[in-house]
């Protein structure tokens, strides 16, 4: 995995998008988990292609413990560290995913 660390020393500068890394038979993307939402808060992927995401939460507790994506039928207790989760999209579209209390919202773009 690369390191997504902008280059800016302006901790109000958000990466909002990031697009999937294209690997050997899969396509792979790193969202940090932090306690007030997810950075970035959208991933570009490919339709018809295996996904990985890494959410990788950086505290313990609270309602992102909790990832819930809907249309691919995952729901998911995150724990401080890496977690990962795999699906593969068959359509394109616009996929939301959010935490268990529903505050918090990111979007899987699958083109």
């Amino acid at each position: 995995m690369g390191d997504t660390t902008p280059v800016s020393d302006d901790s109000s500068t958000k990466i909002n998008e990031v697009k999937a890394e294209q690997k050997d038979g899969y396509q792979e993307a790193v969202i940090m988990v932090e306690p007030f939402g997810y950075t970035p808060e959208n991933v570009k992927v490919k339709a018809g292609i295996p996904v990985q995401l890494h959410f990788q939460k950086s505290f313990s507790g609270g309602c992102l413990s909790y990832l819930i994506i809907e249309d691919f039928q995952i729901e998911k207790d995150l724990d401080k560290g890496d977690n990962l989760v795999e699906f593969t999209p068959e359509k394109p579209g616009i996929y939301t995913f959010h935490c268990g209390m529903n505050m918090y919202f990111g979007k899987i773009i699958v083109e």
